[in-house]
């Protein structure tokens, strides 16, 4: 073979295996860049999707009997003296057991923290006689020469509970938490001006609740509660109430 036929066969085999080669690479480099599917939907909408944390309102109406604990050193505009020294009086040798009402509006946040804010109607109950410790001393209200005032407290309550179990999936649970009562006491008597005094109070909350209906869907349920409360602190002379009663409450998923 003349060497000049053989010298362009080279060339040819050569820039032909160039060729090849340069291909090979290049479909190799496109199968590592393709993307692999991630399913159905693209990977940004995928990750996009999240649960929100469960949600339910709550309304609540409630009744309950009020025993009086503790002490005050005074009712009204009539101050409590020994021998002309304040002195305290337990609040069950002035008051008589009563009842509140009340209205509240809440939120369960994750199954468990159950938050509210609502009104509450405490009718306060004065004994006809009530007589000063260590001393024969009494004050007794007796109509028409000393009629007795009529005592009403009004205010607004935040509680803090907490559900130990899931009411949703449980069906009950027992609870323990925290309330704020802010509001005044009212003083009338007849013929004369009413007269008011601001006062707060602190109580704990305990009690149980039990789920008593859910509708199919499960987005609304109604329960039955003990609405039970201890106020170990306040101001003025209101009462620091022990409460024993019921509730209605009633929720929907948010």
């Amino acid at each position: 073979m003349p060497a000049r036929t053989l010298r362009i066969c080279l060339t040819v085999a050569t820039f032909a295996l160039i060729a090849s080669t340069a291909g090979a690479i290049e479909r190799e480099n496109g199968r590592r860049e393709r993307p692999r599917s991630t399913g159905y939907y693209p990977r940004p909408i995928a990750e996009g999707i999240a649960r929100t944390p469960k949600r339910l309102g709550v309304f609540e109406i409630y009744n309950s009997a009020a025993i009086p604990t503790g002490t005050i050193n005074h009712l009204g505009d009539i101050d409590f003296h020994n021998a002309y020294w304040p002195i305290n009086i337990n609040a069950d040798d002035v008051y008589k057991s009563s009842y509140t009402l009340g209205i509240t509006l809440g939120i369960v946040r994750m199954g468990h923290w159950y938050n509210s804010m609502g009104f509450q109607y405490s009718h306060l109950r004065i004994k006809d006689t009530i007589y000063i410790p260590r001393s024969n001393e009494a004050i007794v209200f007796d109509y028409p020469d000393y009629p007795k005032p009529h005592f009403n407290q009004y205010e607004l309550r935040f509680n803090s509970n907490y559900q130990f179990y899931d009411l949703e999936t449980v069906g009950w649970t027992p609870y323990l938490g925290l309330g704020l009562g802010v509001g005044m006491i009212s003083q009338t008597l007849d013929y004369y001006d009413t007269k008011t005094e601001l006062n707060v109070g602190v109580a704990m909350n305990f009690g149980a609740e039990f789920k008593i209906w859910q509708d199919p869907n499960g987005r609304n349920m109604v329960a039955l509660a003990s609405q039970n409360s201890w106020e170990f602190a306040g101001s003025g002379y209101r009462p620091k109430y022990l409460t024993i009663g019921a509730a209605l409450r009633i929720y929907t998923r948010m």
